[in-house]
């Protein structure tokens, strides 16, 4: 009875798979104190009993304020898991860890063969009806094409393009509560930048720090008329890719933050990410000074 009672007390719970769907509920369901859930799934969960985990989802007895689903597809069981905590839920992950086969390609060629690339109106204000209603979710991390299914009045966003232009679309559904983007496994474009840049202007406009964008190495006059329109904007990490030739150094590098910082006067940090290394510029007694490389 004394352990029991111990059990009833955990607040957070780190499972890995393969237990099996079953097991895992008839663990959870014992926790009624529980309100962090790290998921880890060490093999895909596909079979009936892996389902059963996330099924009937309204007799967990917890509220979760934090949730990570790692090697976890979004798909209904784990939207109808993820809406049943939506009273408390403040921090989601969905991390699928998949690829797709649109690395190599630009996004001029993904647009001109896809053109319902940008059928997504750029007026778009809502999420689709089908989208779950998280009105205390502030930050998720996880698939960029999961953000029209949240209804939420986020803050923090760290997203996945899965190396995927097409899915730049998605971030339309950002909310204007948006101060930090976050962008993982973008292509190396820099058109897809200018476009990511351009939504980012039209749909949080007060941004306050935006991670991953592909800096272009010759015309950058679109990335300079939407660092005109970030007028909160404080920090920026931009990609340089191997459509540099040369690599700049550290010295050019600071050329190029002060080049930004004409454009938005409020930048104080520059991250550079090159084929070689990352440099870390922070702007102090005006002027710019390498602080790590």
């Amino acid at each position: 009875m004394h352990a029991k009672r111990h059990f009833h007390l955990v607040d957070t719970l780190v499972l890995y798979t393969p237990v099996t769907g079953a097991q895992g509920r008839s663990l959870l369901v014992q926790l009624p104190n529980l309100t962090v859930l790290y998921l880890n799934a060490l093999s895909p969960l596909q079979s009936e009993g892996d389902a059963k985990l996330f099924s009937r989802p309204e007799e967990f007895p917890f509220q979760l304020v934090q949730l990570y689903l790692l090697r976890m597809p979004w798909d209904a069981l784990v939207a109808a898991f993820v809406k049943a905590q939506r009273r408390t839920l403040k921090k989601l992950q969905v991390d699928m860890h998949s690829l797709h086969p649109f690395g190599q390609l630009t996004f001029t060629e993904i647009s001109t063969s896809f053109p319902f690339l940008d059928s997504m109106s750029s007026s778009t204000s809502t999420a689709p009806a089908e989208a779950i209603d998280l009105p205390d979710l502030r930050h998720f991390t996880g698939q960029v094409t999961i953000l029209p299914m949240l209804n939420a009045p986020l803050s923090s966003v760290d997203v996945n393009f899965e190396m995927n232009p097409m899915k730049c679309a998605s971030l339309k559904v950002l909310p204007p509560t948006v101060k930090h983007v976050a962008l993982a496994r973008v292509p190396d474009d820099p058109e897809l930048g200018e476009y990511i840049l351009e939504i980012l202007v039209s749909r949080c406009p007060n941004v306050k720090s935006i991670a991953g964008i592909p800096l272009p190495p010759q015309d950058r006059s679109k990335i300079h008329q939407a660092l005109l329109k970030l007028p909160q904007l404080r920090s920026m990490e931009l990609h340089i890719t191997r459509s540099w030739n040369p690599t700049p150094g550290h010295q050019w590098l600071r050329v190029l933050a002060s080049e930004l910082r004409t454009y938005r006067p409020t930048l104080t940090e520059c991250y550079f990410r090159t084929p070689n290394a990352p440099y870390v510029f922070l702007y102090e007694r005006d002027a710019w000074h390498l602080v790590s490389s």
